[in-house]
């Protein structure tokens, strides 16, 4: 099919690129979501943080202490947007989704280049692909919490109890 219709086969590629720059979008949201709550965990837990740099921890604690919340966050975050996405897939692999709506209801088919193209998707989803997705969301989790851990680290104690 490649050699009888190469303009499908660009618009194959254009459709990768444009699904690749929508993944990178929703990981950079991602990113700036966990990290705005861990930011805020952090200001809101100075104090917390003060007492335990008063009391003998190490900086290095503190760190490890932040990113395992993120982690923790990006792992249950994961889970249960996999676990939704699972279920939705697997209620629509047999019956399929109706675009037709896309089109005002009208035709279940479209023809681009001599080829016929049905309105009806059926979405499959793969292990790897689940288990791509966790691991991207955990390694997203993971550098949005740097800033806010390395912020915790540099606390002073007797400033961060006093809450300035």
């Amino acid at each position: 099919w490649q050699t009888l219709a190469p303009e499908m086969v660009t618009l194959v590629r254009l459709t990768d690129l444009a699904g690749l720059l929508v993944l990178l979008l929703v990981f950079i949201a991602a990113a700036a979501g966990v990290a705005n709550t861990m930011v805020m965990a952090t200001f809101e837990r100075t104090r917390e943080f003060g007492m335990l740099l008063a009391l003998g921890t190490h900086p290095s604690r503190l760190v490890w202490l932040v990113i395992a919340e993120s982690l923790t966050l990006g792992v249950v975050g994961a889970a249960l947007g996999s676990s939704i996405g699972i279920a939705l897939v697997m209620i629509t692999h047999e019956t399929g989704i109706d675009y037709r709506w896309l089109a005002g209801g009208g035709p279940s088919e479209l023809s681009f280049a001599g080829l016929r193209f049905s309105l009806r998707f059926y979405p499959a989803l793969s292990v790897v692909d689940v288990a791509r997705a966790i691991g991207a969301v955990c390694v997203t989790s993971l550098l949005a919490a740097t800033w806010p851990a390395l912020r915790a680290s540099r606390l002073q104690p007797v400033q961060a109890l006093r809450g300035t």
